[in-house]
């Protein structure tokens, strides 16, 4: 099975010389308004139909108007979106605000949580919206869920409620292919700026809130952890953490008016344990505030959506058009890099102690000379399998380089055994390494070399 290491941390690496981490600029390719709404947070959730087109949901206020619409844009790229004329007439909207409305207006004070595909789900589920349904005169949150065949046509599950306690936006859901599990990531209450996680399989029953994430003394003064944005990647699960700096010091009251939001980059392997990387934003830094809501793979590119804000924390209602949904793109897994540092001659990675067991290796990377070293190592012996110098260089952008050796057609020789792989080059960034290999731990590989058995855990 292909796994693909990201360098996020130094855990599965045994060598890091002359090479250090930064945050990969996502590049914006679009930006879609609609002319008559402000997009407001959460927004931007995009899913691919089988007539082959791009079906964007998204919160919308009319200029100096409170009440919340919520409406649907298409595309034909997953790029570039227009509003869907017919959604309200083709959904049974009364009285719509616009013709791309695609459900009727909530009540004051609700607001959608999250969009997202269940797979595993019957035809008429495939859908499901989790909703906020405030109720001012209990100081608390409905939490409810509507399921949805087509994205069009919603039905509220009046029974279920996803949230034992009740909590606002902002948050994200995702699916856990290998534990055919959802988790939901919300505030642990209204109001609670920290980032909590709930798990269910049926959409019927739900765990309790569980605490996955809070501010900690190397966050900026007074920061909270406004939500978390959660996707898949490869094996382990990446996730952008919306943290506010609020900059209203003196009210002694809450933590609300002005100050931006920044998105950071942040992982897990479990979906429980969630570590940081760099404490500087990863993406929508021009905007003064960027919720991202969904992503999607294709052709080799990440695409990224959110709502974008001009104005600061406190102002949702602002009385002109200054906010709209953005579009980021990246390469497929190029988030954070090992980058060579500015004046040295080379730079170098090994990886911890591998069972390679079919195929090669491929590194995602663009730099200049790269070559790979193939070691291996066990307690008695190393041994250069593969060289730098018998390795044909490479120069250029590349997020699948197969090292090629000039006195090696093939990799047979390679499979089952206990290696290092290391990569050289002169200068640029590395994000990952991706083939059919186990990573092994110190122990994990004193028993793979005396009994051939593999690491069966997953998560840590």
């Amino acid at each position: 099975m292909k796994n693909i290491q990201l360098f996020l941390d130094d855990t599965n690496l045994f060598r890091r010389e002359n090479l250090s981490r930064r945050n990969t600029p996502m590049e914006q390719v679009s930006c879609y308004s609609d002319g008559v709404m402000n997009t407001v947070h959460p927004s931007g959730y995009v899913f691919s139909q089988p007539d082959g087109l791009f079906r964007l949901f998204y919160s919308g206020t009319q200029p100096g108007n409170r009440q919340l619409h919520y409406l649907t844009a298409i595309s034909s790229d997953g790029v570039h979106f227009r509003p869907d004329e017919k959604a309200a007439a083709r959904a049974g909207v009364t009285n719509p605000a616009v013709p791309h409305q695609f459900i009727p207006d909530f009540s004051p004070g609700t607001e959608i949580h999250s969009m997202i595909e269940d797979p595993e789900a019957r035809p008429d589920a495939r859908y499901k919206m989790l909703v906020c349904q405030n109720v001012p005169n209990r100081q608390t949150v409905f939490n409810t869920v509507h399921i949805s065949p087509d994205l069009i046509h919603w039905t509220e599950l009046p029974t279920v409620r996803w949230h034992q306690r009740g909590s606002e936006p902002v948050g994200s859901s995702l699916y856990d292919p290998g534990e055919c599990r959802f988790l939901i990531f919300t505030r642990p209450d209204w109001g609670d700026r920290r980032i909590a996680m709930i798990q269910t399989r049926d959409w019927e029953t739900f765990s309790a809130p569980r605490m996955v994430m809070a501010p900690d003394a190397l966050d900026k003064s007074m920061a909270e952890h406004y939500g978390m944005y959660a996707f898949n990647c490869g094996q382990i699960m990446l996730g952008l953490l919306m943290v506010y700096e609020p900059a209203d010091q003196t009210s002694l009251q809450y933590k609300f008016k002005g100050g931006p939001i920044r998105c950071e980059l942040v992982y897990s392997l479990d979906g429980s344990f969630w570590r940081r990387t760099l404490r500087t934003p990863f993406v929508g830094e021009e905007n003064a505030m960027f919720w991202p809501a969904s992503s999607r793979v294709e052709d080799g590119n990440f695409y990224l959506y959110g709502t974008a804000s001009e104005v600061e924390h406190g102002n949702f209602f602002p009385d002109r058009l200054c906010s709209s949904l953005k579009i980021y793109r990246t390469r497929v897994h190029r988030f954070l890099s090992l980058a060579v540092n500015s004046g040295a001659d080379y730079g170098k990675l090994a990886l911890r102690q591998c069972a390679l067991h079919n195929g090669s290796i491929h590194w995602n990377l663009n730099g200049k000379n790269a070559t790979c070293a193939i070691y291996e190592i066990t307690q008695s012996s190393r041994k250069t399998l593969r060289s730098h110098e018998d390795c044909i260089p490479f120069t250029g952008d590349s997020i699948d380089w197969e090292p090629q050796w000039k006195e090696h057609s093939t990799n047979e020789d390679l499979k089952n055994r206990l290696l290092v792989f290391e990569l050289q080059m002169e200068s640029g960034d590395v994000w990952s390494i991706s083939g059919d290999f186990t990573l092994l731990g110190t122990t994990e590989a004193f028993r793979y070399e005396a009994f051939q058995t593999l690491p069966t855990r997953s998560g840590f």
